[in-house]
């Protein structure tokens, strides 16, 4: 026999090692007969005629070798001519195909990875399982994208990985996106590579850059010509990742503040999904409402701020005041950016009304927006707000029949005073809040439900009946009106309605 008619013999354990890895896995099993089909199929690569006892002995060969081969054991026949028949071959895989699955729908829903390595990435995870694995996922498609991706991202992970093994320096080119969406070169670094991390979507290197002493980071996608340097560096400290990296959960640079905040109760899982589990509790103010949570945690300022915003129905931050103040400046921002046309005022006064029943009466003038315009349920208001300078009848107020709350005041110029006689016809009222218009007279509203009473700047008439208004429990009143209550008969009167006073105005 030549030495080219005994090649291919060689080859029997590899080849069939080689079917089992194609064609076989833990829901297509091969028996003898199949592995020696394929071996002589014509149209496959290995086009060799053997016998079963050859295919069973190279097999044992590669069991005994190490390679996790699962099969069947079955007897046949009885007696001296019973004998085992191996069959239902499979090789046991390292990943399962759930695991396969995940690991390729990673590489495909990558931002920074090229289509092309994309496409080389999932040939080689495929070929860890079986054929049919493969005609399983041949569905998945790239994302096609106009922005330019950087072919040199897996170099910068190879230059990065053995610079921050070696504690070496790097240099690199930093880019940033322009308005054609390409790459354009920002600045150029040198920085000494702590550790590479990823966070929502990217990869992100951590450094430090002399001659400073904080930490900062980069997108590894955005950076090129990245190069190793031969001087060594030594770290500025002891870094404790974990802490580290659930205070910069959107890897802003800088560093971390003591921050007090109040959640919604519900919110404890979006906390620990951004910022780890090392925040604490804070009992100290036990008249908190019951549904919210104090909390103190260690954080970036910048990646807080971005997170409040996101959560901002739900999170209220406390202190630093710093922090506090930018939150609410960015908001009103916002809030102005979103209310400068007809269609954003008119919809954020149906907004208002739908969420709070409210009507701004005194901003809707000011906005040059009428009643007329606005075609609303009138059923739906249950809290007014207005200048009294603006109207001259108020009868108006009448055809809002569940109005529980009132809020009216007069130009602070103004020395005009009107007929007050409407509030009693207001017989659904639970709140009323009145400043220098001219009221006077508390029989007008004694037989109102009033829980809460503001007065402003007022004068007044008839204070017995104020005495009877049982079911007030809440009054609050400008210094003026303090000659004029009896503040131990009242709260004889009204067991347990609280008293608050304000300065009164000095105008000049």
């Amino acid at each position: 026999m030549t030495e080219k008619e005994y090649a291919p013999k060689k080859m029997l354990t590899l080849y069939i090692l080689d079917i089992l890895e194609r064609f076989s896995d833990e829901k297509h099993r091969l028996s003898q007969k199949q592995i020696q089909d394929i071996l002589a199929d014509e149209n496959e690569k290995y086009q060799m005629s053997v016998d079963r006892k050859a295919i069973k002995r190279n097999i044992e060969e590669l069991i005994d070798a190490g390679y996790d081969i699962q099969y069947e054991s079955k007897t046949r026949g009885t007696g001296k001519k019973a004998n085992d028949i191996l069959t239902d071959f499979y090789i046991e895989r390292d990943f399962t195909n759930v695991e396969l699955k995940y690991l390729i729908d990673s590489v495909v829903f990558s931002r920074h990875i090229p289509p092309k390595q994309k496409e080389d990435l999932i040939k080689k995870l495929e070929k860890l399982s079986s054929k049919y694995f493969s005609a399983a996922t041949s569905a998945l498609s790239m994302e096609n994208k106009d922005t330019e991706i950087n072919p040199a991202w897996f170099w910068n992970l190879e230059v990065l990985d053995e610079a921050i093994d070696q504690k070496h320096s790097v240099k690199f080119n930093y880019y940033d996106y322009g308005e054609d969406k390409k790459l354009h070169l920002k600045n150029s670094h040198e920085v000494n590579p702590y550790r590479i991390v990823a966070k929502n979507d990217h990869y992100y290197l951590i450094c430090q850059e002399e001659p400073f002493d904080n930490l900062v980071h980069y997108r590894i996608d955005k950076i090129k010509n990245m190069e190793k340097l031969e001087n060594e560096f030594l770290p500025i400290r002891e870094i404790r990742w974990k802490e580290y990296l659930a205070e910069h959960p959107y890897m802003s640079s800088g560093k971390s503040e003591l921050i007090r905040l109040r959640i919604a109760k519900e919110m404890v899982g979006n906390l620990i999904d951004w910022f780890g589990d090392t925040f604490r509790f804070d009992h100290s103010d036990d008249k908190k409402p019951d549904n919210v949570l104090d909390i103190r945690l260690n954080a970036n300022p910048d990646d807080f701020f971005y997170w409040a915003l996101q959560y901002g129905r739900y999170v209220e931050v406390q202190a630093p005041q710093e922090l506090r103040d930018r939150i609410r400046d960015t908001v009103q921002t916002m809030s102005d950016t979103y209310l400068t046309t007809w269609d954003d005022r008119k919809s954020n006064y149906y907004s208002s009304l739908k969420k709070r029943g409210t009507l701004n009466l005194a901003r809707m003038i000011r906005d040059g927006i009428s009643l007329e315009k606005l075609e609303i349920d009138r059923s739906e208001v249950t809290k007014i707000q207005l200048v009294m300078d603006d109207y001259e009848d108020f009868s108006f107020l009448q055809d809002y029949p569940n109005l529980e709350d009132l809020v009216m005041k007069r130009d602070r110029q103004s020395t005009k005073r009107t007929d007050m006689s409407f509030l009693a016809d207001l017989t659904q009222l639970t709140r009323l809040y009145i400043r220098d218009t001219g009221f006077q007279d508390f029989a007008l509203i004694s037989k109102l439900p009033l829980k809460e009473l503001r007065l402003r700047e007022e004068t007044v008439e008839n204070i017995d009946c104020l005495y009877e208004m049982k079911t007030l429990k809440y009054l609050s009143i400008s210094s003026n009106l303090q000659e004029f209550i009896d503040f131990d008969c009242l709260r004889k009167e009204i067991p347990g309605i609280k008293i608050m006073m304000t300065q009164s105005y000095h105008y000049e």
